[in-house]
């Protein structure tokens, strides 16, 4: 028993003796000894209750992760029969594109699952070029309806627009799809730059279709650099490949080191890179981020799929964690990387 109930049944026992005083003694200290007992079972029952109720609510707290990585995820798109009621006014107004807007977004609400092909793009679309201005602030939106908004872009910038967008382009970097879709890179080739140096969530077209930037030498250096050092970049590995006289091992290399301890989708993404051009280093890390078999946490069983394949790949041998990293310890010193191959072998 703690001491706050030792503590209470102290308090309780004192009172019981001085309501008793003016009654015989050793009546008294019977009926005293009666009730204090019944007291202490009472106490030892809320105790346990009390014990229980805590060991309930600790296991309330971690309950929603582990019903969140039991249950599987279910697609929701946006609401569809709202979506197909909206139609924009004819020689619409600021005001009315404003409001178009907003009800796109608000039958977006509680999507999960985004494509390209989304029916909110067609309705986007439907604005037409010459409206950037009164788009513009619904660009700084990350969540609802920012995805659809974006993916029109290229049917919401025209020729009309492109001095603004030349203008706005730092403030609202995802205007940068409209440039790569438009085929107008040129025309802002260094603010392009810019947007993959300093943000650090740079529209994946820009990162992808890179190729478009490279005029020069210098050009090649600095996205190289970009790809080795700032975040969520990867896609420019593709555009990196075709330079020429570029030691890939090293590039790829120095970016994993860097980014080795990022979120582990990000890291293997560089790991997986770095192996596949020769790096040890690299097939060491991928053996390190393996899950071991039954941990299904955070998305585990899919790192495990995608880390699995890769591995098989590289050595020729099972995605077991606890036996692959017994073989590459008991062999690092004697493997090489058969480029033809694209495995790592004994020699």
């Amino acid at each position: 028993m703690n001491q706050s109930t030792l503590l209470f049944a102290a308090g309780a026992a004192g009172l019981l003796f001085a309501g008793c005083a003016t009654t015989d003694s050793s009546t008294a200290n019977e009926q005293i000894l009666v009730e204090l007992k019944a007291l202490n079972a009472k106490l030892e029952t809320l105790s346990g209750k009390l014990e229980e109720n805590t060991k309930a609510v600790a296991k309330l707290k971690t309950a929603p992760a582990a019903i969140g990585a039991a249950l599987p995820h279910v697609p929701r798109t946006g609401d569809k029969e709202a979506l197909d009621k909206l139609k924009l006014a004819d020689n619409p107004t600021p005001d009315d594109i404003r409001k178009y807007i907003r009800e796109i977004q608000k039958a977006t609400e509680g999507q999960n699952s985004f494509a390209p092909s989304d029916q909110q793009v067609d309705l986007y679309r439907q604005i037409g070029p010459g409206n950037l201005e009164v788009i513009l602030p619904f660009l700084r939106a990350n969540g609802i309806g920012a995805y659809h908004l974006q993916n029109a872009l290229d049917g919401l910038v025209g020729i009309e627009d492109k001095e603004l967008a030349i203008k706005k382009i730092k403030e609202y970097p995802t205007l940068a799809i409209a440039f790569v879709k438009n085929g107008w890179v040129e025309d802002a080739r260094e603010e392009l730059l810019t947007i993959l140096e300093k943000s650090d969530n740079p529209p994946h077209e820009l990162a992808r279709d890179a190729a478009q930037l490279v005029k020069t030498d210098a050009d090649r250096k600095r996205l190289i650099d970009i790809f080795c050092t700032r975040p969520n970049q990867f896609a420019l590995l593709t555009t990196i490949k075709t330079f020429p006289n570029t030691d890939m091992r090293e590039i790829t290399e120095r970016a994993f080191e860097n980014f080795r301890y990022t979120q582990h989708w990000n890291r293997q993404q560089y790991a997986t890179a770095a192996a596949n051009e020769g790096s040890l280093k690299a097939l060491d890390g991928l053996i390190e981020m393996m899950p071991e078999p039954g941990d299904n946490s955070n998305n585990n069983s899919y790192m495990r799929d995608q880390i699995g394949k890769a591995l098989l790949a590289l050595t020729g041998r099972p995605a077991n964690p606890t036996a692959l990293r017994k073989w590459y310890d008991e062999n690092k010193e004697k493997l090489v990387f058969n480029k033809e191959r694209g495995r790592f072998e004994v020699k």
